[in-house]
């Protein structure tokens, strides 16, 4: 079984999910379907509506190709929420 990591943290300006694999296109999806989940759980919308957020304001990008696990992480700017819902967003 391969394996499959995923990482969060959060900076001044967005929260960051990092999705680790040996292949990168499934270090890519899980970077994703985690940025889904984060935002239809603290946002409280539907997976949907997530995926569509995700679609228009998240920015993916490749964190490492150098050794055996690639990474892709997900930035999600905190800014595109209002700031009351903000506060109320936490890295679970």
């Amino acid at each position: 079984m391969r394996p499959r990591l995923v990482r969060f943290f959060e900076t001044a300006s967005h929260w960051v999910i990092i999705g680790l694999d040996k292949d990168l296109n499934a270090a890519m999806t899980l970077a994703a379907r985690n940025a889904i989940k984060f935002l239809a759980a603290q946002a409280k919308i539907s997976d949907l509506d997530a995926y569509a957020l995700c679609s228009v304001a998240v920015s993916f990008r490749v964190t490492q190709v150098v050794d055996i696990v690639r990474g892709v992480h997900a930035l999600i700017p905190k800014t595109i929420f209002a700031p009351d819902l903000r506060r109320e967003m936490t890295m679970v």
